[in-house]
Protein backbone atom coordinates (compact mmCIF):
# COMPACT_ATOMS: atom_id res chain seq x y z
CA UNK A 1 0.00 0.00 0.00
CA UNK A 2 1.03 3.70 -0.72
CA UNK A 3 -0.07 6.32 1.63
CA UNK A 4 2.83 8.63 1.42
CA UNK A 5 5.62 9.61 -1.40
CA UNK A 6 8.51 11.62 0.17
CA UNK A 7 11.96 13.28 -2.37
CA UNK A 8 14.47 10.74 -2.73
CA UNK A 9 16.61 12.23 -0.10
CA UNK A 10 14.05 11.78 2.64
CA UNK A 11 13.09 8.21 1.96
CA UNK A 12 15.83 6.72 4.52
CA UNK A 13 14.52 8.68 7.14
CA UNK A 14 11.09 8.19 6.32
CA UNK A 15 11.45 4.13 6.21
CA UNK A 16 13.10 4.30 9.46
CA UNK A 17 10.09 6.54 11.14
CA UNK A 18 7.68 3.72 10.01
CA UNK A 19 9.34 0.56 10.57
CA UNK A 20 10.08 2.41 14.55
CA UNK A 21 6.29 2.85 14.30
CA UNK A 22 5.17 -0.68 13.20
CA UNK A 23 8.16 -2.01 15.23
CA UNK A 24 5.95 -0.76 18.78
CA UNK A 25 2.59 -1.39 17.31
CA UNK A 26 0.84 -4.68 18.59
CA UNK A 27 1.64 -8.10 16.43
CA UNK A 28 -1.22 -9.45 17.05
CA UNK A 29 -3.60 -6.73 15.75
CA UNK A 30 -1.02 -6.30 12.74
CA UNK A 31 -0.91 -10.04 11.64
CA UNK A 32 -4.84 -9.85 11.72
CA UNK A 33 -5.12 -6.68 9.63
CA UNK A 34 -3.14 -8.53 7.02
CA UNK A 35 -4.79 -12.22 6.98
CA UNK A 36 -8.05 -10.17 6.65
CA UNK A 37 -6.60 -7.86 4.00
CA UNK A 38 -5.55 -11.27 1.80
CA UNK A 39 -9.20 -12.65 2.93
CA UNK A 40 -11.01 -9.85 0.96
CA UNK A 41 -9.55 -10.54 -2.31
CA UNK A 42 -11.65 -13.68 -2.34
CA UNK A 43 -14.34 -13.52 0.54
CA UNK A 44 -17.91 -12.84 -0.35
CA UNK A 45 -19.00 -9.97 1.86
CA UNK A 46 -20.75 -12.35 4.44
CA UNK A 47 -17.28 -13.93 4.57
CA UNK A 48 -15.16 -11.03 5.35
CA UNK A 49 -18.05 -9.92 8.08
CA UNK A 50 -17.76 -13.37 9.76
CA UNK A 51 -13.83 -13.36 9.91
CA UNK A 52 -13.62 -9.31 10.67
CA UNK A 53 -16.56 -10.26 13.66
CA UNK A 54 -14.15 -13.11 14.77
CA UNK A 55 -11.10 -11.06 14.79
CA UNK A 56 -12.35 -8.42 16.86
CA UNK A 57 -13.45 -10.72 19.48
CA UNK A 58 -10.54 -11.81 19.93
CA UNK A 59 -8.18 -8.98 19.82
CA UNK A 60 -10.95 -6.96 22.14
CA UNK A 61 -9.84 -10.07 24.82
CA UNK A 62 -6.24 -9.85 24.00
CA UNK A 63 -3.77 -8.57 26.95
CA UNK A 64 -2.29 -6.09 24.20
CA UNK A 65 -5.91 -4.90 23.83
CA UNK A 66 -6.01 -4.35 27.56
CA UNK A 67 -2.17 -2.81 27.27
CA UNK A 68 -3.81 -0.27 24.96
CA UNK A 69 -6.42 0.51 26.97
CA UNK A 70 -5.15 0.87 29.91
CA UNK A 71 -1.94 2.95 28.72
CA UNK A 72 -4.12 5.78 26.97
CA UNK A 73 -5.97 5.80 30.34
CA UNK A 74 -2.97 6.76 32.39
CA UNK A 75 -1.81 9.01 29.34
CA UNK A 76 1.89 6.70 28.83
CA UNK A 77 2.99 5.15 26.03
CA UNK A 78 1.70 1.39 25.52
CA UNK A 79 4.05 -1.59 25.96
CA UNK A 80 3.01 -4.19 23.66
CA UNK A 81 3.69 -7.85 24.24
CA UNK A 82 2.44 -9.78 20.95
CA UNK A 83 -0.23 -11.28 23.00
Amino acid sequence: MIWQCVEDEELDSTVDAVMEKFSKAPTLALARTKQALRASTTATLEQQLALECNYQRELGNSADYAEGVASFGEKRPPNFSGN
